[in-house]
């Protein structure tokens, strides 16, 4: 009916593809989806208007095809700053998109960025207007192609992300030093650590954070800042540097923006480890008030659409040569070993999956393994004894251990909850399990053990294709570009 309803309207058939849009079934996105399309397409824009933001909020900001439509919308309303940043929350961004950006961008003179998106664009769809648009800039305006100069990362060390930036760039002779003020014990490597936590007056620490930034600002023209932190503790910094012109940008992660009352809409299995949401907010809105890009996925990116002009995707990288292909030998094992490494034994789930675990050691001979408080290197030797990983069965995404496991070819439980299913590319390899299915998951395989070899051959060709830290830097220097 669908595609009746479409005819119907590329023939200008209005009111009669109205007249049927009103029969669809209103829980499906497709009826808001067309109806507001009718309603631009015979110039009704503030209906039009009404029915997109309807179905944006009824849905989550969760269909693509919705959101391409709404920013149009707002495109051609002359709202072209909007437009962007729904552009923006697009996951599978096509040519149309990179396109439309491409046209933002121009009429924002920001010439480079918008040929940065016109070339994307064109390699997805060689057509002449595209070729046209970059032969136009690249000709009449007088762009100022800079390398990237010295560029800034700090100041909390994440699943030791800002280091594998580092090592990723520094393959494409871009300098890059890391600053950590809250190293814990798995003991990642920055250039420089001062440790904040064991300061506990915050005066004295906020005046030393100060001192840092005095003697280290000038050497760098890019900032990436992670997880909400600065290289002030009040953030003061962000002031002065968008004064100066220096370049920034904002990598969050997880629970310093992580709203409890927005997770629960997307995820039924939501938990949060800060519940003061006037706080997060607060916080978010003292960092875009001076930073206008924001790094995140694409669960995050559902707490900070409304705040930051542009915001770009990230995938977290591991240096692949690092983590050798064990794979996994089972099929003439009475034994399966199981391993859990929670950071938070909250956030992950981890009172579901023991429970789960002790119920199914009265049937079958099962050795977990609870990894916490070691450093990264000797947790690593742990991991490679595993039939099974579980990385978490709460949040609805996967993060760094999952990747590293499945670089070495272990299969990993964990929970990806239905909103964040559609965002990630269909040859994800996980093995889905929540706090209602967690034990027959188990059982599952372990009936089943023949699957495990499958799942540990597609995770390393899985983590190869989309975590490779060469493949996550090149998307996070084009973002610089964009900057």
């Amino acid at each position: 009916m669908y595609e009746e309803i479409l005819q119907m309207i590329k023939n200008g058939y209005y009111e009669k593809a109205l007249k049927e849009t009103n029969r669809l079934d209103h829980l499906k996105w497709q009826k808001y989806n067309i109806k507001g399309l009718i309603y631009f397409y015979m110039n009704n824009l503030k209906e039009s208007k009404r029915i997109f933001e309807l179905a944006i909020n009824k849905f989550h900001y969760k269909y693509d095809d919705l959101l391409y439509n709404y920013a149009i919308l707002l495109f051609e309303n002359n709202n072209i700053d909007k437009s962007k940043k729904i552009l923006s929350l697009i996951s599978k961004k096509d040519h149309e998109v990179y396109e439309k950006l491409g046209d933002i961008d121009y009429i924002k003179r920001k010439y480079i960025s918008s040929l940065k998106y016109y070339e994307k664009s064109y390699l997805l769809n060689p057509k002449q207007i595209l070729k046209d648009k970059i032969n136009e800039i690249v000709n009449t305006k007088k762009l100022s192609f800079q390398k990237i100069g010295n560029v800034f990362m700090g100041t909390m060390e994440i699943a030791n992300q800002m280091n594998t930036y580092k090592k990723a760039f520094l393959k494409k002779q871009i300098n890059v030093d890391t600053l950590n003020y809250y190293p814990n014990y798995l003991d990642y490597t920055s250039d420089f650590i001062f440790n904040m936590i064991g300061v506990k007056d915050y005066n004295r620490s906020n005046l030393f954070s100060k001192v840092i930034f005095e003697t280290l600002h000038n050497k760098y023209d890019l900032f990436h800042f992670h997880f909400g932190t600065t290289l002030t503790i009040d953030n003061s910094d962000l002031e002065i540097l968008k004064k100066l012109n220096k370049k920034m940008i904002m990598q969050y992660w997880g629970s310093e923006v992580r709203l409890y009352s927005k997770a629960k809409e997307i995820n039924p299995f939501a938990v949060v480890k800060n519940k003061n949401e006037e706080r997060i907010i607060n916080d978010i809105k003292k960092i875009s008030k001076y930073i206008d890009s924001c790094l995140v996925d694409y669960e995050l990116a559902y707490y900070v659409k409304d705040y930051f002009e542009n915001i770009f995707y990230y995938r977290v990288g591991i240096d692949v040569n690092k983590y050798n292909f064990i794979g996994v030998n089972i099929l003439n094992k009475d034994k399966i070993t199981i391993v859990h490494a929670p950071t938070s034994q909250n956030v992950k789930g981890t009172s579901y999956i023991m429970k789960a675990i002790d119920n199914l050691k009265n049937k079958y001979n099962i050795e977990f393994i609870l990894v916490e408080g070691m450093k990264h290197e000797k947790a690593v030797e742990i991991y490679k004894k595993a039939d099974l990983i579980i990385d978490q069965i709460l949040l609805g995404s996967y993060g760094v251990f999952a990747v590293e496991s499945m670089a070495m070819g272990k299969p990993v439980i964990c929970w990806i909850s239905d909103y964040m299913k559609e965002k990630y590319p269909d040859d994800l390899p996980l093995i889905i399990a929540n706090p209602d299915t967690i034990q027959n998951k188990i059982e599952y395989i372990i009936k089943n053990k023949e699957l495990l070899n499958d799942i540990s051959r597609k995770s390393r060709k899985y983590v190869e294709k989309y975590h490779d830290m060469d493949i996550v830097s090149e998307d996070i220097l084009d973002y610089y570009y964009h900057l």
